[in-house]
């Protein structure tokens, strides 16, 4: 995205993203902020941004919406929430084709009982600051 502002002269573009994803996650919903000159505004549409990511072979993301903000917000730092989905499969359970991409696949049955007890402390609102 930054490289479709910067095919200007003189503009030095700003990319800040809601979250990091590691190889391999999915984000789905992710917002970002993009800084651009007021008079740049107009020419940075989605079309446009995912005509550069294509072109770069960044085919797994996609701009749905592209809308001016106050220069105070802060995609990383404004989120009111976050909501992590993890799937996980274990032997025996049929797999989806449909999601099989993002399921980890584990080679022994799963003790649900004992991953809910385990999830419970993850619950509510938690500071996770140590692992940005």
């Amino acid at each position: 995205m930054q490289v479709l502002v910067r095919e200007q002269p003189g503009s030095e573009p700003r990319l800040t993203v809601g979250g990091r994803t590691d190889a391999g996650v999915h984000a789905r919903g992710q917002v970002a902020h993009l800084d651009v000159p007021a008079e740049r505004a107009p020419s940075v549409t989605a079309r446009r941004l995912n005509g550069v990511l294509g072109k770069r072979g960044a085919s797994d993301v996609v701009v749905h919406e592209v809308q001016q903000v106050s220069s105070a917000f802060d995609a990383r730092f404004g989120a009111l929430s976050r909501r992590y989905e993890y799937r996980v499969r274990g032997a025996g359970t049929r797999r989806d084709p449909l999601t099989a991409r993002f399921t980890a696949e584990v080679p022994r049955e799963l003790d649900l009982e004992a991953m809910q007890t385990a999830s419970e402390q993850l619950l509510g609102l938690q500071d996770f600051t140590t692992f940005c």
